[in-house]
């Protein structure tokens, strides 16, 4: 098995042709996530239950199922029937509420024929930290420097230590460190895949995704987790290579940053290669985005997260709510709290709720009427530290705030293995558009790197 191009679909058209098997993927992977804990991304592994799983689907002589028997890992905010995290902010009541239950994203990946592979672990309780002795490694840095709660996640694909991973993002989680090491990061529409029995750092804003090593193997896991329940969409048979796209980018940035240059010279050599029409778009009232989208964050993580952690003290205590309201903690996971609760006591006092909803009304509007225009919209995603970083952040929030699928791959790759990235927004519930605009330019870059691994 080829370690650098051994993508889903290989996996899944091999055992369709029956030349790979369940048991011969899953011990592959079992062997690699054994070899791989200097990365530190993996949680409750169990060999005993994914090689029982797996000789079940190879005892079959008929394929019934999609998937039969591929495995795949999920973030840790999904569950699986008694295999609960070891995270330490997890209180006995979440244990209790969460360990006799699995995910409805794991029970329909499951019922289409897939074996569930490990927890990948998250950080601070949901939240992205740096530098941190517990986080997820960099495989190209080989330092704990990566960005979002799907850091793990990312870094579990990119050394191939799962096909693709089925993760969350609240306001870049899955995109940010899916662009840091050359991935697709995506982000579904709102409410496309299922939340139920699942927890989320903001359920308002928080929508599924995936991270994986191309558009196709997205596609194709895509397809397999949405609930049957809903109108369920072919996404991996309707992927297909489309010329004549009608893009917008966003130029709030500063023309002197090199990474924004080599940006729009790859955009132009991609424009003639597929007719790509480019139009320039200035986001007015940025900071009112990134505002509202605060607001709701913070209220949603105090109302649902209050009640699982282990260590309310202090948070009725007026002196410490005070002091902590004027510093800028470290710890995401008491700030956020903190800000929340001062969200939630003053919701009538400055008409916070009205607010927000007055604000969404007004952006859904006015935001989707740029898909009138316009099949998509993009904003390069690795730019230089200071204004250009900080503007991406707040655009890359807007997705979450309006609901809208969004996806990031790599443009280009130096010899260093620093990744350039874009990130592609479309209208809501236009995911298949999505998946077939980043196919196209996926297709026309045709980028190949290779890791080292030195963790193996």
């Amino acid at each position: 098995m080829n370690n650098n191009y051994f993508y889903l679909e290989q996996i899944y058209k091999g055992i369709l042709k029956k030349k790979l098997n369940s048991e011969q993927i899953c011990k592959y992977y079992a062997n690699r996530i054994f070899h791989s804990q200097k990365l530190k991304v993996v949680d409750n592994f169990n060999f005993n239950n994914l090689f029982k799983s797996s000789k079940r689907f190879n005892k079959k002589r008929k394929i019934k199922k999609k998937l039969n028997g591929i495995p795949i890992s999920f973030k840790e905010c999904f569950y699986k029937k008694n295999t609960l995290v070891n995270h330490n902010s997890y209180s006995s009541s979440f244990k209790k509420r969460f360990n006799n239950k699995s995910s409805k994203i794991i029970s329909n990946f499951e019922k289409n024929g897939g074996i569930y592979l490990a927890n990948i672990k998250t950080n601070q309780f949901l939240t992205g930290s740096i530098n941190s002795k517990d986080d997820p490694v960099n495989p190209i840095t080989r330092k704990p420097d990566l960005t979002g709660s799907c850091a793990g996640c990312a870094v579990a694909v990119s050394a191939n230590l799962s096909p693709a991973v089925v993760a969350s993002d609240f306001g870049g989680s899955i995109r940010e460190p899916s662009a840091a090491l050359g991935l697709i990061g995506y982000k579904t529409s709102r409410n496309l895949l299922s939340n139920k029995n699942s927890f989320f750092i903001s359920k308002t804003l928080s929508s599924n995704g995936i991270i994986s090593k191309n558009v196709t193997d997205c596609a194709l896991l895509l397809e397999n987790i949405q609930d049957p329940v809903l109108k369920k969409e072919n996404f991996y048979q309707k992927l297909k290579f489309n010329k004549n796209f009608k893009i917008g980018f966003f130029n709030n940035t500063n023309k002197f940053d090199t990474n924004f240059d080599r940006f729009l010279i790859t955009l132009e050599n991609i424009s003639k290669e597929i007719n790509l029409k480019i139009f320039e778009i200035n986001l007015e009232n940025i900071n009112e985005y990134f505002e509202i989208f605060n607001l709701m964050l913070n209220r949603d993580f105090y109302n649902d997260a209050l009640p699982l952690i282990v260590n309310k003290n202090n948070f009725n205590d007026k002196k410490f709510y005070s002091d902590v309201l004027q510093k800028n903690l470290k710890n995401d996971v008491k700030r956020r709290l903190i800000l929340g609760k001062f969200v939630v006591d003053n919701l009538k006092q400055f008409k916070i709720d009205t607010r927000i909803n007055d604000f969404l009304n007004k952006k859904n509007f006015e935001f989707n009427s740029y898909f009138e225009n316009y099949d998509a919209l993009i904003y390069p995603v690795n730019l230089q530290q200071g204004k250009n970083i900080t503007t991406y952040k707040k655009i890359k929030i807007i997705a979450n705030l309006l609901g809208l699928p969004s996806i990031v791959i790599p443009i280009s790759v130096n010899k260093k293995k620093k990744f350039d990235a874009i990130e592609i927004i479309t209208g809501q519930n236009k995911d298949q558009l999505l998946l077939n605009i980043a196919f196209t330019l996926e297709k026309v870059l045709n980028l190949k790197f290779k890791l080292n691994e030195w963790w193996i």
